[in-house]
């Protein structure tokens, strides 16, 4: 027997491959529970930490802190006259669900709420909320969802078009194929 015929008769060990899907965050402050990376707010200007915002109509003393992600949420009112509030995150992943805090009527706030949503560049869907006459607050709201094919992808929320809009942002989740390897015992070929 030669070499090469021996070494087809070595034990070799099999290498099993399973798929398991897992959700991760990304926080409207504290960013992706993996990376780190924290979503990017323009314009800049536009935009602020709602739940220490003074200023904001919207602030803590409506929207209950221990019911928002993390406790922070981030805060932007859009008029047709500016330009629009975005907010843009990258991940990798095949499904991406938004969340963001939902409120009725607030007197003189602007608590209409219309959203746009755009994967990888290409149109992917809307949201809009028109207010009742209550002053409910709803949190952790499914603003939008979508499965895609895996790999990396950029999500842009915008708040744009000829009426003024609220939003209240809080968390983003994505789905990934969180592949694991597990060795297997020696099988002689």
């Amino acid at each position: 027997m030669n070499g090469l015929s021996r070494s087809l008769f070595l034990p070799f060990r099999l290498l099993a491959v399973s798929a398991i899907l897992v959700n991760r965050t990304i926080d409207d402050h504290f960013g992706d529970s993996i990376t780190g990376a924290v979503p990017t707010y323009l314009p800049d200007s536009l935009w602020a930490q709602g739940n220490i915002c003074s200023s904001c109509n919207i602030n803590s003393k409506i929207v209950d802190v221990d019911r928002v992600h993390n406790g922070t949420w981030h805060d932007s009112t859009y008029h047709p006259t500016h330009s629009p509030s975005t907010i843009t995150a990258s991940f990798t992943g095949q499904a991406v669900y938004v969340f963001n805090v939902i409120v009725n009527t607030v007197e003189s706030t602007t608590t209409y709420t219309n959203l746009t949503f755009y994967v990888d560049d290409a149109f992917a869907g809307d949201y809009a909320h028109i207010p009742d006459p209550s002053s409910s607050v709803m949190y952790d709201v499914p603003v939008f969802s979508a499965t895609l094919h895996p790999g990396q992808h950029t999500l842009m929320i915008s708040a744009e078009g000829s009426n003024g809009s609220l939003v209240l942002f809080d968390y983003i989740i994505y789905t990934v194929d969180d592949e694991v390897r597990s060795q297997g015992t020696e099988t002689p070929s």
